[in-house]
């Protein structure tokens, strides 16, 4: 089951520092999951725990790639020289694969979305977009 709060992101994860280790371990124990990806938020909010975030991530060839849900783990923490910048951690699904933006849009035309920006960045407030999305990976909606 997918959290009730989704959001879309074109923040991009990070591979983890020795710092970010660090605080995988402090958050999740000793023996941190390798499912886990720091993510460097802009902003100082960043995502309240437990939330959802379907990551569009360009890859070196300019394709863009829609990344199936991965949840917030850790409360935003400033990056030592990083001007504002903070880190928070996210346990990703190394069982699911991106998909191309092609065949989201793809799936948002079959499912005649409404919603005129349905990859729009910010949180997934339509019932519809939210099953078209989670539908790319066949999870509960």
């Amino acid at each position: 089951m997918v959290a009730e709060r989704l959001h879309v992101t074109s923040a991009a994860w990070t591979g983890l520092s020795a710092s970010a280790e660090a605080l995988v371990r402090a958050e999740l124990g000793r023996a941190a999951p390798r499912d886990v990806e720091a993510l460097l938020v802009a902003a100082p909010h960043g995502w309240p725990l437990g939330d959802e975030l379907v990551q569009l991530i360009e890859d070196d060839d300019g394709r863009v790639w829609v990344h199936p849900p991965a949840t917030v783990l850790t409360a935003p923490r400033p990056v030592r020289g990083g001007r504002g910048t903070r880190l928070q951690l996210l346990r990703t699904r190394p069982d699911l694969r991106p998909v191309p933006i092609g065949m989201a849009t793809a799936s948002f035309r079959a499912a005649q979305v409404r919603e005129p920006r349905p990859l729009a960045e910010g949180p997934v407030r339509s019932a519809e977009v939210r099953q078209v999305l989670l539908g790319l990976w066949a999870l509960d909606t």
